[in-house]
């Protein structure tokens, strides 16, 4: 297929999203830009279903500059998708056809149905689903709220109801601070308008709520604060709270004027009086259906439509979604992008996890933390794409600044220290990211780093020498690695041997690496 660039928008009740997107000729593809405007085209006009003058200007300008990005991003295709705002206005047709004549935008209205759809094919790309499990997906609109029951496999149940935080707030003009009795108001007008949808929603059984839109994130970022995690601010995909750490946010949300809920660390400007509704509506949901865990999604609607469009185009097959070895293939589309040398951290990640797999007995780790150090060994050397001096920092800076689909914001920094500290300096609690870490990730990231610091000098000079290794633990105190090959393997056991002692460290014993005969 042939190179090119498109743009996806996302016109939003309170927000207009645009991502470009460039895509390769193998089908690979990028976001190379992101941009939004708070338009708050409801404002104003929920209740008597119309765009107001302001807003319709505000909506124009937007499209406008939106515009000039495409246009110096090259995009050759443009999507456009309206939501609740235009889709209910009297006036939408003119607002979609001065948005053509303007900034020669098509816009495409989709019903709720269809928004919800898209909302799963999003987050199911930007985070990897339980298979089995079905969880509560809810994103929050200006002007709508999208319910939906999935898992990985498929959506079992999809629903759009128009009560958005945007129209709850024009419909109960709460004082400031809002007033006990205006939050009971707010509880009843959701409670009357999700009556149904929250019968049935009781019918699944359901732990976890998946929460994408700015009330989300703004309640991530928020908790983020609180706990001391003000790291995960950026890169809240993923990012899990529990309810009573929401209910602390929820009571500080609710008892603070506009100015101080303003001054709230972690408190996004642009959701400063939405966020009133949205707690509310958040805190019936987990009432109602005794859910206790909150995973923040920064994947939606916009890249709904850009997993959409690639499927159609057969650039993603749609069973790639759910298969485990998505999360690879993100791993594998990022160290393409740097140029790895994918002999070289196949072998170095095939030595590493044979390594693991033998050593259970002194660390217990499972699947998924042998899953990190897969993923982590093929992306050691991707630093060298900036330069091959400290190319374990430059390594560690892509992997951190990477949103990379399907990973939570922990996992992410955790693979960025992994490669960080395959070589060099030992973790240091003087190192940031390092420092960054719970206790216990620390320790993981010793252990697994040191194991790294021995799989890609075994293959130093990326001779390919090595085939296999062995592991004997005599006594839980001196381990001895068989290395298997064909060839004289001094060279690369003699570099192995001097990057021992972070593995030596973080095992407590001595390591001696001989060739098998």
């Amino acid at each position: 297929m042939a190179a090119e660039t498109i743009a996806v928008i996302d016109l939003g009740t309170n927000t207009f999203h645009l991502l470009i997107v460039e895509i390769d000729e193998k089908g690979s593809f990028y976001i190379t830009e992101k941009y939004k405007e708070a338009v708050k085209l409801g404002e104003g006009g929920m209740e008597k279903n119309e765009i107001l003058p302001p807003a319709f200007e505000r909506g124009m300008r937007a499209m406008e500059n939106f515009r000039k990005i495409i246009d110096s991003r090259g995009a050759q295709k443009v999507f456009a998708y309206a939501t609740a705002a235009i889709r209910g206005a009297k006036n939408s047709e003119a607002f979609i056809k001065q948005a053509w004549q303007l900034a020669n935008i098509p816009i495409k209205v989709i019903n709720g149905y269809e928004e919800a759809s898209l909302i799963y094919q999003g987050i199911r790309y930007g985070l990897t689903l339980p298979a089995q499990e079905d969880v509560l997906i809810v994103d929050i609109g200006g002007g709508s709220v999208e319910l939906i029951v999935a898992n990985r496999v498929c959506a079992k149940y999809l629903q759009s109801i128009e009560v958005g935080a945007a129209r709850a707030l024009e419909f109960i003009q709460p004082d400031d601070p809002i007033t006990q009795e205006q939050i009971q108001s707010t509880i009843q007008y959701f409670r009357e308008a999700l009556k149904q949808t929250l019968e049935q929603l009781k019918t699944f059984q359901l732990a976890t709520l998946i929460g994408s839109s700015g009330t989300f994130e703004t309640l991530g970022a928020m908790i983020a604060h609180q706990r001391g995690d003000r790291h995960l601010v950026d890169t809240l995909n993923g990012f899990i709270f529990d309810r009573k750490q929401f209910l602390e946010a929820h009571d500080k949300i609710l008892a603070k004027s506009r100015d101080e809920r303003l001054a709230l660390p972690g408190m996004d400007p642009n959701r400063v009086d939405m966020i009133l509704t949205g707690v509310i509506l958040v805190n019936l949901l987990l009432q109602e259906l005794n859910i206790n865990q909150i995973m923040v999604s920064t994947y939606a609607l916009k890249e709904g439509i850009l997993v959409n469009y690639m499927e159609t185009q057969r650039l993603l097959q749609p069973l790639e979604l759910y298969e485990q070895n998505f999360r690879e293939k993100a791993i594998l589309q990022l160290a393409e992008k740097y140029n790895y040398a994918r002999e070289h951290a196949r072998l170095v990640s095939k030595i590493a996890t044979q390594i693991f797999d033998q050593t259970y007995a002194l660390h217990h780790y499972g699947a998924h933390e042998r899953e990190l150090l897969q993923y982590a060994a093929l992306l050691l050397d991707i630093g060298h794409f900036i330069n091959r001096s400290g190319h374990h920092k430059h390594s560690q800076y892509i992997v951190q600044n990477s949103n990379i689909p399907g990973f939570t914001a922990n996992e992410i920094l955790l693979l960025s220290n992994l490669v960080r500290y395959h070589r060099k300096s030992l973790p240091s609690l003087e190192h940031m990211h390092y420092n960054l870490l719970y206790r216990e990730h620390k320790e993981l990231v010793k252990k697994l780093a040191g194991i790294l610091r021995i799989a890609t000098n075994l293959d130093r000079a990326h001779r390919l020498a090595v085939e296999d290794v062995r592991v004997n633990i005599q006594n839980n105190k001196t381990i001895i690695l068989m290395v298997k090959s064909s060839k004289n393997v001094d060279l690369e056991m003699s570099a192995a041997l001097e990057a021992r002692e972070l593995f030596e460290i973080a095992f407590n014993c001595k390591l001696e690496i001989k060739q098998a005969k």
